[in-house]
């Protein structure tokens, strides 16, 4: 059975496409600025399509809400002192 590539050697491919990745989004950033017109049609449009598929609106809104709570409360950081 052959042995596939060492951890090292994913590490260091990992890392490279990382940087990269990195390296395209700074440049794709620094080409298009955002356009919050066109990032509001996006939500509105996935709304309607949501709504058309009847996963939205919610049948009890607050379904869920002890869950959201629990993990607000686990995930919140406390400011400097």
């Amino acid at each position: 059975m052959k042995a596939g590539p060492s951890r090292e050697h994913a590490r260091a491919v990992l890392a490279a496409r990382r940087g990269m990745l990195e390296a395209f989004e700074a440049e794709l950033s620094r080409r298009s600025p955002p356009d919050h017109a066109a990032n509001l049609r996006i939500a509105e449009a996935l709304w309607r399509e949501a709504v058309a598929l009847g996963a939205l609106p919610p049948s009890d809104p607050l379904e869920g809400v002890e869950v959201d709570v629990a993990l607000a409360r686990a995930l919140r950081v406390r400011g400097a002192p």
